[in-house]
């Protein structure tokens, strides 16, 4: 079964399985990946959020604000700090207070695992851990009834008449919610959370200006933040038309606030709250249904993933070390959503989850705008990195005195991330480049086209290929090989003279068959496409690989890069590693298939097995993060 989905970042990246199921069984996976299909105009924001945690600016008039907000931010996902006075303190701990507070209230006066939100300095929250924690333990239980989602917003008596009127998308829906219930203030029932949300996201990229954005000057990122931001005007212009700023509340607002609900300025700041606190859900009432039914004749499977914002779990940070356990799942017969622990925790610690598998530090940066940071969520391997920093110990009652230990002793007191080696990119994460496959390889004629149209019916259009340290996966082989086989090759495949685009089932069934090479004057041109290709991308970068670490470790007599322009270099660096590492496998490939390599034989690698079947067990049990 060829199996392609909603990647990160609103790509789609490949993923190959061998075995060829009903064309049913594909339609199911495909509806569960792909937005699209349960709404109509699904946004380039939004469609690509619909897969795990996808975990700001004020309003202005239009004719007077402006997307790039002045005021500078911390970056996100930095280390906690201490406020800088008593008054700033007693108001964030009531905050956190608050927020626990009504947690628990909705919770029946039970947490299954006692955290305390701890804030960080770029003004958003995290969980630290105020109990030991073991593995496997439920960090969160969050009641469906303090979701915010598509179905809320309809609900709402604010907005709710406009949503349907207009017909708006689950996404600016959303958007139009927040923002409605932001401006109730403390009467707003979702109050306790959204007053811990951060005011000020000058620090994502979404809210980048152009002299942020020539910071990624020759990455592919470039594009996609500007699509982003024109999908931003293009979801403010919908808003307004819709009459957003004419409700009554909307008006209300506007002459006790002498601005506008909605306007450029906060409809950016939801957009990059939503991309980098919403989670995907299955929020279906009945048990989902694995496999395929056809044998039991019709059926109707679960409808698309939703988006939502979950209180208290969205203040959890990512780990690339946490599994599908950490993923935020709903629990129908409860009525909750649950996520739960992937290691051991002890008191005082920083308590994580997983916003999907498999990210890239390229995804951390675009959707939640922050840097992972992982020596204290894994340990450090022999000979890489630098000692992390001890877990501050942390009174399970006391923030108040840990803050102030934090203020007084440079850190002491409140849990502190260091980052491995100081330069942020190491062994821990998935590094990889998107590549979109028409600049690696153009169809080599009519029938390859038609064979990669078809599978644009299942995959959606704007397909990537996923190329890593260890190089292209084996699904991306198989799509360059159907791009540039010879006819002969398509005909052996199965794809015969006479198929067309429509034909999507027997697409599917030919890529299963070009999934091991066949010839060897196509494999040279696939890996001679890759070489150039590759070359080509890391040619068009202002600085290499070396600079950027040197840049992030402040050595070699460079300035050491911080707050938002070290999230870029992060991603950079990533993006250039991915690249290397690609260029070096590819290069080893054409050695080997210039001294006659068998092609059966030719992707093997001698201390792993088969390449692209390292990660066997977590292609199958983290969630079929590639469906």
């Amino acid at each position: 079964m060829f199996n392609i989905a909603c990647g990160h970042l609103g790509l789609t990246h490949i993923s190959l399985k061998l075995d060829v199921t009903s064309l049913a069984e594909r339609g199911v996976r495909y509806t569960f990946s792909h937005p699209k299909t349960a709404t109509q105009n699904v946004n380039i924001l939004g469609k690509h959020k619909y897969r795990c945690k996808q975990s700001i600016g004020t309003c202005r008039v239009p004719q007077c604000g402006a997307l790039w907000p002045s005021r500078a931010a911390p970056a996100a996902g930095a280390a906690f700090t201490a406020p800088p006075d008593d008054a700033s303190l007693e108001i964030l701990d009531m905050r956190a207070a608050h927020l626990k507070a009504w947690i628990l209230v909705h919770s029946k006066g039970i947490l299954p695992t006692q955290l305390t939100p701890v804030q960080r300095s770029d003004g958003s929250y995290s969980l630290v851990a105020c109990e030991p924690v073991r593995r496997g333990q439920i960090l969160v239980r969050v009641p469906r009834h303090l979701l915010l989602s598509a179905e809320t917003a309809r609900a709402c008596h604010i907005c709710g008449r406009t949503i349907h009127e207009a017909a708006l998308n689950d996404w600016q829906s959303l958007i139009l919610h927040l923002l409605c219930e932001r401006a109730l203030g403390p009467i707003s029932q979702w109050w306790p959370y959204l007053n811990t949300l951060p005011q000020d996201m000058s620090f994502h990229p979404l809210l980048w200006g152009p002299e942020r954005l020539a910071w990624l000057t020759g990455s592919p990122m470039l594009a996609t933040l500007r699509q982003r931001q024109a999908q931003v005007v293009m979801d403010t212009e919908a808003l307004m038309v819709a009459g957003a700023n004419d409700m009554p509340f909307a008006a209300e607002y506007r002459q006790k606030m002498g601005e506008y609900l909605v306007d450029q300025r906060s409809v950016a700041w939801a957009a990059a709250i939503l991309l980098s606190r919403s989670f995907s859900l299955d929020l279906s009432e009945e048990e989902s249904l694995e496999g395929d039914m056809g044998y039991f004749g019709t059926w109707t499977s679960h409808a698309a993933d939703v988006l939502a914002l979950v209180p208290w779990a969205d203040c959890l940070a990512h780990s690339s070390a946490a599994g599908p356990e950490s993923c935020a799942r709903y629990q129908y017969e409860l009525g909750v959503v649950t996520l739960s622990a992937h290691r051991d925790y002890e008191v005082g610690e920083p308590v994580f989850d997983s916003h999907g598998p498999h990210l890239s530090p390229v995804d951390i940066f675009l959707d939640y705008g922050m840097e992972e940071q992982p020596p204290q969520l894994q340990p450090l391997r022999p000979g890489e990195g630098s000692t992390a920093s001890a877990v501050a110990d942390l009174r399970r009652s006391d923030l108040s005195a840990a803050a102030e230990r934090g203020a007084a002793g440079a850190g002491e007191g409140i849990p502190k991330v260091v980052v491995e080696g100081g330069s942020g990119v190491g062994w821990w994460q998935h590094h990889r480049f998107d590549a979109d496959p028409a600049e690696v390889a153009p169809p080599r004629s009519s029938r390859n086209a038609s064979l990669l149209a078809a599978l644009a019916a299942v995959q959606g259009e704007g397909c990537h290929l996923a190329l890593g340290e260890k190089g292209p996966d084996s699904a991306s082989l198989t799509y360059l090989r159907a791009a540039l086989a010879s006819s002969t090759e398509l005909v052996r495949a199965g794809w015969r003279v006479k198929a067309s685009e429509r034909d999507v089932e027997l697409a599917c069934r030919a890529m299963g068959s070009l999934a091991q090479p066949s010839s060897a004057a196509t494999e040279r041109a696939v890996l001679k496409a890759l070489a150039e290709y590759v070359a080509a991308a890391l040619e068009r970068f202002p600085s290499s690989l070396e600079q950027d670490l040197a840049r992030l470790e402040g050595r070699e007599g460079y300035e050491k890069v911080t707050g938002p322009e070290r999230l870029a270099v992060v991603a950079l660096a990533s993006q250039k590693r991915a690249l290397r590492g690609t260029a070096q496998t590819v290069a080893t490939w054409q050695a080997k298939l210039a001294a006659g390599c068998p092609l059966e034989e030719l992707y093997r690698d001698d201390e792993d097995g088969e390449w692209a079947e390292e990660d066997e067990e977590g292609e199958e049990g983290e969630g079929d993060e590639h469906l």
